[in-house]
């Protein structure tokens, strides 16, 4: 599958820990594979069209859409839900 990712996922992956970034990649890679797989932990989010990633106290915001992964939001676990 390919993956598209949002310019403002890819900040918060260079602006975060180094010991997390590889995690939330590994995650990304395992949705992409198989969105489906029990070792990703993804949910459907309530009122909108997206899927949540869960990778410790942070939180993926992705779309799949025509065999496109879309990485919209990369954010800890208190401010992803916020809507800016």
């Amino acid at each position: 599958m390919k993956t598209v990712i949002h310019k403002r996922a890819v900040k918060a992956l260079s602006r975060m820990q180094p010991r997390q970034s590889p995690a939330i990649r590994v995650a990304i890679r395992a949705v992409a594979d198989n969105p489906q797989a029990p070792k990703a932990d993804v949910s459907r989010l309530h009122g909108l069209n997206a899927l949540r990633v869960r990778v410790g106290d942070w939180r993926v915001i992705i779309k799949i859409e025509d065999d496109v992964l879309y990485i919209t939001r990369i954010r800890p676990r208190g401010d992803v839900y916020k809507r800016k």
